[in-house]
């Protein structure tokens, strides 16, 4: 794996991604595009984790709720789950 959390705190995540040289362009943007996927996987995971193991502050909670209703503006309440954070699509 080319992406690996390398700090976690209860305010942020430090993901290391190692991206390693080729000759040719086509090989390189590929391993950049499969390093940035890797990372993005652990910094999901990580999260949803933090938020269903209750490891955010009631602060980031809040933050987070609002933000995903802000973003889903418009989904009926019958497609909330029971925690009132994220909408069940």
């Amino acid at each position: 794996m080319t992406a690996t959390i390398v700090n976690q705190s209860a305010d942020s995540l430090t993901i290391q991604v190692v991206i390693p040289f080729h000759r040719s362009m086509l090989l390189a943007e590929d391993s950049i595009q499969n390093a940035l996927n890797q990372a993005g996987t652990l910094a999901s995971h990580n999260f949803q984790r933090a938020i269903r193991h209750g490891w955010l502050s009631d602060h980031h909670r809040s933050d987070y709720s609002n933000q995903q209703r802000n973003d889903t503006e418009g989904v009926p309440d019958s497609l909330w789950c029971d925690d009132g954070v994220k909408a069940c699509l």
